[in-house]
């Protein structure tokens, strides 16, 4: 789960918190001790490849607000105030399928547009079977646009990387696409810091 902290824009945090609170040390604020009894909630999957009627979302694509409105009415669910939304894009399936390609060139994710669906919704998290961002970035200058609107502007947690295969043949089995969701988040001091490594090896 991204905490607030990891992501700035124009020199700031989430609620105007200056970027020089994080330190080598830790972050002063915007840190994932906000859910540091875990986050619960209504969990809603909207399955775009389904409702595309085809297995996965092609690398590079995006996910636009109309894919989105267009799951939830095929899939007979409606997004809101503090749900935690799931987008499936087919990431996983794909790379069982066909094997794993360079995901930091080419990824499917969603649209910068689709940040306005999140928001009329009032989503409290946002999750993905990528990192909800798609690559290459459409926005000039912002490599993961995405991460800066949820976290930065609207304070909406970002999980990424889930899996959800077999969410989707339960949920397509039941048919029924709102669940119970938890999760436990690590709570590791530096953490951010560890994540940007990683993304720079």
């Amino acid at each position: 789960i991204d905490a607030f902290c990891h992501v700035a824009h124009d020199g700031f945090l989430f609620d105007g918190r200056p970027a020089d609170s994080v330190t080598a040390q830790g972050a002063r604020a915007g840190t994932i001790e906000l859910l540091r009894d875990g986050l619960v909630g209504r969990g809603v999957l909207l399955d775009v490849p389904r409702v595309r009627g085809v297995p996965w979302v092609e690398p590079g694509e995006n996910i636009f607000p109309e894919d989105l409105e267009a799951a939830e009415h095929a899939q007979g669910v409606s997004v809101g105030g503090g749900d935690i939304l799931l987008v499936r894009t087919g990431h996983w399936r794909r790379m069982a399928e066909l094997g794993p390609w360079d995901t930091g060139r080419l990824k499917a994710g969603l649209h910068p547009t689709a940040a306005s669906f999140v928001a009329q919704r009032r989503v409290a998290a946002l999750g993905s079977d990528g990192n909800s961002d798609t690559a290459p970035s459409g926005v000039e200058g912002i490599g993961f646009p995405i991460h800066v609107l949820a976290l930065n502007a609207m304070g909406v947690h970002l999980l990424d990387y889930l899996e959800f295969e077999d969410l989707a043949r339960h949920c397509e089995a039941a048919k029924r696409w709102e669940f119970l969701f938890t999760a436990a988040p690590l709570r590791i001091i530096g953490g951010h810091l560890l994540a940007h490594q990683e993304r720079q090896r």
